[in-house]
């Protein structure tokens, strides 16, 4: 895939969706991670334009989303309704 990838000059994330597959890191991290499930399913709505931002907040470090009393701690579904 990598090197189908590299001819086709895209990033091998990108056709591994195409084919509807999860790439390997991102099905271990979903698996060992309980708090990864729950956030995608409630982001399951989200624009690609929001996960634009998101993502690209994440890489700047200022997602700023947890308080630091609460950041082992899983959130409550209903919790701010």
């Amino acid at each position: 895939m990598r090197k189908l990838a590299e001819v086709l000059q895209v990033e091998p994330t990108e056709l591994l969706i195409l084919a509807k597959k999860i790439p390997s890191d991102v099905r271990e991290i979903v698996m060992t991670t309980p708090e990864v499930s729950y956030f995608l399913r409630t982001a399951k709505d989200l624009k690609p334009a929001d996960w634009r931002r998101l993502r690209n907040e994440m890489a700047k470090g200022q997602l700023g989303l947890f308080d630091a009393e609460d950041e082992d701690q899983p959130r409550d579904p209903g919790e701010g309704r």
